[in-house]
């Protein structure tokens, strides 16, 4: 063969590899467009208790989060079986939304394992009042709500007798939680 014939086979060829591999791109986006991946929906375990709430209202904002979310609410005290290590794959992340106080050594041990193993957790608004005898709560979620004295860290920390700048648009006759009361974050340096 002629060197010319070689060179034009050679071109060729590397065009068709070219047009080939331009070829499979195309298909291959083509195919994602037509069948895009579907990731799995965020499951989502809600863990109320303690107080009332909208039930309807609490739901709508469920519904309304972006994404391919479920969620599961469950109540305290039957939430707590849902922290045992059985069912710990039943839900990818776990939102609280409670005020619930009683807890036992062992429940306190499954949940605290099971944010251990590192199961996600958010706290909502007034969850920051659970759980008051439980002295790793506050390390789990950040921060305590201090509605009577208590001590941290060996530290008293007491509850002073005034009122709240929440209750400021209040009358001085307002009985709201935060006229003795405070909250505090901890901090990790």
């Amino acid at each position: 063969m002629s060197l010319h014939i070689l060179l034009y086979l050679k071109y060729i060829t590397n065009k068709m590899k070219t047009w080939n591999f331009i070829t499979i791109i195309i298909l291959g986006l083509g195919m994602a467009a037509v069948a895009p991946a579907q990731s799995p929906a965020i499951r989502i375990l809600v863990v109320t208790g303690g107080h009332d709430y909208n039930l309807p209202a609490f739901e709508g904002m469920l519904d309304s989060l972006p994404g391919s979310i479920s969620y599961k609410i469950a109540e305290f005290p039957e939430a707590f079986t849902l922290f045992e290590r059985q069912h710990r794959n039943e839900y990818d992340v776990i939102v609280f939304y409670h005020m619930w106080q009683v807890i036992s050594s062992n429940q306190e041990r499954e949940l605290a394992d099971c944010i251990r193993e590192g199961k996600p957790l958010v706290v909502l608004h007034h969850s920051i009042c659970a759980f008051d005898n439980w002295a790793e709560y506050i390390n789990i979620i950040g921060g305590k709500y201090f509605h009577r004295p208590d001590t941290i860290d060996g530290r008293i920390l007491p509850v002073q007798q005034r009122r709240s700048p929440a209750c400021a648009m209040h009358s001085p006759a307002c009985d709201c939680p935060g006229r003795s009361s405070f909250a505090a974050l901890r901090s990790w340096a």
